[in-house]
């Protein structure tokens, strides 16, 4: 009997007797919010998108109890390959993801970022639709329309409609140019072809990219950010974090079970940081490491000097405890929010808003921390 089945068994059994209704804010410490196995018909670990969670006992600081499914927001239950985490297949016509979105062109994000310059950065994504595949397989030219949002001033967006440069057969490049250095972008894309008329893909999913500077801080900057975006990449498509070949933080250092969010951080700035012989592993001692070299600012900081790859400590509960680490990518003028990318976030790696009052400690990369 596989571990799938005997769990589906024993829902008939765990599920008696319990409501399944949301949690209350201010649940008692110790618990989580979980799903009944039986929510989760299709054994892929991802309960079925009208499923109620409910609080029960956890197994450890990152999961929930064996015998219950710690995610949801599955949209066909009744299918193992499609969940929020799955790989979408282009021209299938399924939303394999679970966004809303069928067969829509992917990025691919690369450890350094793609083709990047101080003005320009460019996105390699997959075009997902087969007959826009087909017109380049003929070697005719696709076009793409894009949305290209400043994490600065998030409000205003700018769309374009540029070339497309094939890779190769699936996959289409798009360069963007004309931008200011050392910021992060939100980059949206759906390709089209015209001949009688246009046939477009849908938006794609976000791409996140740097453009770089010209200093050696700059480009750490510049680098650890690539890096973590890469992670979050492969925590989308369970490579790494829940339920990934590499569960949970191990692939940065960290124990099976054990939160990650401050061992995230200081593996991507491992290449380029030093952490005085002794990576950082807590939230405490990533911000003694940022004193010893002058770079812990107070949190008021942040907005007018917070800069990409900056170290960010978080009251995520509210209790005015520092409990949780993120790297910043901007502070949002229009939003007046930070944007982050985050490990440990759900027991993945994300892109986050954070409002001023979560931030409870500000790191900022000084030139004395750089190798």
């Amino acid at each position: 009997m596989t571990r799938s089945t005997f769990i589906h068994l024993l829902a008939l059994v765990v599920t008696v007797g319990l409501a399944a209704a949301p949690r209350e804010a201010g649940a008692s410490e110790g618990t989580f919010d979980c799903f009944n196995p039986s929510d989760d018909k299709d054994g892929d670990a991802y309960a079925d998108a009208k499923a109620k969670a409910f609080p029960v006992g956890k197994a450890n600081d990152l999961h929930c109890n064996w015998l219950y499914v710690e995610k949801g927001e599955d949209c066909d239950d009744h299918n193992p390959n499609v969940h929020p985490r799955a790989p979408e297949i282009g021209g299938n016509g399924i939303d394999d993801n679970c966004d809303g979105g069928i067969d829509e062109p992917v990025p691919y994000f690369y450890d350094t970022g793609y083709q990047v310059t101080t003005s320009s950065f460019s996105v390699l994504l997959e075009v997902n639709d087969p007959d826009l595949e087909w017109w380049q397989s003929q070697d005719l030219p696709l076009g793409a329309e894009v949305e290209i949002t400043d994490l600065r001033y998030s409000g205003s967006p700018v769309y374009r409609t540029l070339p497309v440069t094939n890779h190769y057969d699936r996959w289409g490049v798009v360069n963007i140019d004309g931008l200011y250095a050392t910021r992060v972008y939100q980059v949206r894309v759906r390709f089209y072809a015209c001949f009688f008329a246009c046939s477009y893909t849908p938006w794609s999913q976000a791409y996140y990219g740097s453009t770089d500077g010209t200093t050696p801080k700059s480009k750490v900057r510049t680098a650890m950010v690539h890096r973590a975006l890469r992670r979050m990449h492969d925590s989308k498509y369970e490579a790494v974090g829940y339920n990934g070949t590499w569960t949970d933080g191990t692939a940065f250092g960290a124990s099976k079970g054990e939160m990650w969010c401050s061992e995230f951080y200081s593996w991507m700035g491992d290449p380029y940081l030093d952490w005085n012989a002794s990576r950082p592993t807590s939230v405490a001692q990533m911000l003694e490491a940022f004193g010893d070299s002058g770079g812990n600012y107070a949190t008021y900081r942040v907005p007018g000097e917070g800069d990409r790859g900056d170290y960010l400590a978080l009251d995520t509960n509210s209790d005015g405890q520092k409990n949780h680490s993120a790297m910043l990518l901007a502070w949002d003028l229009y939003l007046n929010k930070a944007w982050t990318v985050e490990g440990n976030s759900g027991n993945e790696v994300k892109v986050n808003h954070r409002v001023s009052s979560e931030i409870k400690g500000f790191g900022h990369i000084t030139e004395s921390m750089l190798w």
